[in-house]
């Protein structure tokens, strides 16, 4: 009997487990839909960076079309340490929800972090 309470056990386990992983896939999914069209047009208005130092014309990556995108909690092209809670980025970089588009390895390694809340880009490498 009690080999049976704990085959149900972990059935159940499993199943909501398995519920919960398709919830969250499915809304990422969702999310990225629904903002990838406002991200991409924020990144191609930046039409220059300055990357570890050297200037980038960002303008020739199509972001339009990244290799990847995914969300993001924070914003890890921020320099901002986590108790450092006076600065002004930190929410920015640790807590507003992103959308970040890589343009790939092709493209040196470039991604455009889309920050949700605020509206805003920035472009850094990954």
């Amino acid at each position: 009997m009690r080999m049976l309470v704990l085959v149900l056990a972990a059935l159940t386990a499993i199943k909501l487990w398995h519920r919960d992983e398709t919830y969250r896939a499915a809304a990422d999914q969702a999310v990225v839909a629904a903002y990838l069209t406002t991200a991409s047009a924020a990144c191609q208005k930046i039409k220059q960076a300055t990357i570890d130092g050297e200037p980038w014309a960002t303008h020739l990556i199509n972001w339009a079309s990244p290799e990847r995108s995914r969300l993001a909690a924070g914003n890890s092209l921020l320099s901002v340490r986590f108790w450092q809670v006076d600065n002004a980025q930190w929410t920015a970089r640790f807590k507003n929800p992103h959308l970040v588009l890589e343009a790939g390895e092709r493209q040196g390694g470039v991604a455009c972090a889309y920050d949700i809340a605020a509206g805003q880009a920035m472009i850094g490498r990954i």
